[in-house]
Parts: structure tokens; sequence; C-alpha cells
């Protein structure tokens, strides 16, 4: 069975959090306010991403929003295409085990501009 999780960045601490996704209510002093949760911490909705199900050669963990080297110096992002319900590199190549992990779009906005075509 495919391993389904996410991870997000932790809206307190700043730090990844990773697990299952829960989409629920706070309350406020205001009423209530939607929030998202992975591993029963807040995150940060824009960071969510999910678990691509690949590991790279170095057995890191391949998540969505990732940035991928592919062995050339090309570094691309990792997008879900909804239309072929599919994760794939944004110029829709596959993503392959031996391209490395260099960083994320959120972590390393200066490898996103670069990187997204």
């Amino acid at each position: 069975m495919r391993e389904i999780k996410f991870r997000g960045i932790d809206t307190m601490t700043g730090q990844w959090r990773f697990g299952d996704l829960v989409h629920n209510m706070k309350v406020t002093l205001t009423g209530t306010e939607p929030r998202v949760m992975v591993g029963g911490y807040e995150v940060r909705p824009e960071t969510v991403g999910q678990f691509t199900g690949i590991r790279n050669k170095n057995g890191t963990e391949i998540y969505e929003d990732d940035i991928l080297d592919d062995g050339s110096g090309i570094q691309l992002p990792v997008v879900y295409r909804f239309r072929l319900c599919q994760f794939l590199l944004s110029d829709y190549r596959m993503i392959q085990d031996d391209m490395v992990v260099v960083g994320n779009i959120h972590n390393n906005p200066e490898l996103s501009k670069e990187a997204c075509p």
C-alpha cells in the first residue's frame, strides 16, 4: 500500500512537520477560523505538500514543491498535475529516483525563481 503523508511549516516554530493532513476550525476571539494541521500541528496552508512516494538516490523523501536536480544541473520543482493525477517535474518530466533534492520553494525562494519555467 502506498504511504500517504504530508508536510507543512509549523505556524509557531517555523519547523517542518510531517504526518496526516487535517482541515478543521479553531476558536478565536472573533469566532471560528479554518485551520490546516499536519501531524497534529497547525501549519501555514501554502507550505503543505504531499509525499510523492519516491525517495531520491540518497534515501530522502521527495515531496511536492521540492526542487530536484536531474544530474545535468537543471533544477526543477515537483508539482502535482491534477489532470494527469500525477506528481511530475514542472516541465512534465517524470521524477526519477536518481535525482537529488536540492531544496524546496519555501525554504529556498532563490532556487524557485531560477527553477520555475
